[in-house]
């Protein structure tokens, strides 16, 4: 009924907001990739001047608590990610941390709240 194009709506805008999203981190990546070749650096053999002993990885929550987030317009679980870890590629830990309260990866609602593991 129209209680599900309702729904259908606000998915396709939610998707159409992560596209672009996602076409904005793919502009920045190739653009970051242009500046290593021009600079002489292969990006697929590019290391981090650290040896394995020295590298750590941040933690971004040293109390064990989750952090909470507010689903603001335009979020995606990767941009959320991204804000938090650095990374987009962690958006799946934060959908797992809230698989009682996402019915999929895509359904953020505004003012919604999050936790970030």
């Amino acid at each position: 009924g129209g209680l599900d194009r309702i729904d259908l709506m606000d998915l396709i805008e939610h998707l159409k907001k992560e596209n672009a999203s996602l076409k904005q981190d793919l502009a920045r990546a190739q653009l970051g990739l242009t500046a290593l070749k021009s600079v002489g650096v292969d990006a697929a053999t590019a290391r981090p001047n650290t040896s394995s002993s020295e590298r750590q990885v941040p933690s971004p929550n040293p109390s064990n608590r989750p952090q909470m987030h507010t689903v603001q317009a335009g979020d995606t679980l990767s941009t959320i990610s991204q804000r938090y870890y650095g990374t987009p590629s962690r958006y799946m830990d934060i959908y797992q941390a809230n698989r009682d309260r996402l019915k999929t990866a895509n359904a953020l609602k505004i003012g919604q709240q999050l936790r970030i593991p």
